[in-house]
């Protein structure tokens, strides 16, 4: 414990701890190196602010320490509905409870969380859940390609841009190849005349269509 203070339900769960022979501390500030697991139950998803104080310092002493961790709901300090978190735990396993949070996906999560697992315990959720996408969810978006077709099938792409102060973001775009693996048959690069040089070295299957510098 941080500090012996309990809501009335964390007071009835602590006296039943306490019943079962559950050896209970109030940290002191001294070191976590002697545990091989710590399993952070500090702070929720309902959080906001910065930690301070003692808090502050048991966050710090965790991330100090070479235990491996694991979060409860979220990890202690970090803003459930932006994912920012100045001072929050670093875990090797986050395990949300119920559905995930914003804070799960945005901001300082992907740095402070290895890896993130959902448990659902029974919680009926208000509106939509919020969830990462995956293959498996965009899958079903592209249609199967046809074995007799060609690159006409499939549609033509103008890939638009370039300036010679900003020539970057369509060198970028044209390497990228975006258009052509979303499933485009055909690209057509159109820039400047005066980037064609540069760009031709880049390209491997698309067609280049020259503008003109003014107007």
């Amino acid at each position: 414990l941080v500090e012996e203070k309990f809501s009335v339900d964390g007071r009835s769960y602590y006296e039943e701890a306490c019943s079962l022979g559950v050896p209970v501390r109030v940290w002191q500030g001294e070191s976590l190196t002697a545990y091989a697991t710590i399993l952070d139950c500090l702070l929720g998803t309902g959080f906001r602010g910065v930690p301070e104080g003692k808090m502050a310092d048991l966050i710090m002493t965790i991330n100090q320490s070479t235990a491996y961790v694991v979060s409860v709901d979220i990890n202690s300090g970090l803003h459930g509905d932006n994912g920012l978190g100045k001072c929050c735990v670093h875990s090797h396993q986050t395990v949300s409870i119920g559905s995930m949070q914003p804070g799960h996906l945005l901001a300082d999560a992907k740095d402070v969380m290895q890896t993130v697992y959902n448990c659902p315990i029974g919680i009926t959720t208000q509106g939509k859940p919020y969830y990462l996408w995956k293959k498996e969810d965009v899958r079903s978006l592209f249609p199967e390609r046809k074995h007799r077709s060609n690159k006409s099938t499939y549609g033509y792409i103008a890939l638009m841009g370039g300036s010679l102060k900003y020539a970057g973001a369509i060198r970028l775009a044209e390497m990228a190849n975006a258009a052509m693996r979303a499933g485009a048959g055909v690209v057509q690069l159109a820039t400047m005349h005066s980037l064609c040089p540069t760009l031709l070295p880049l390209i491997l299957e698309s067609t280049l269509y020259p503008l003109a510098e003014e107007g």
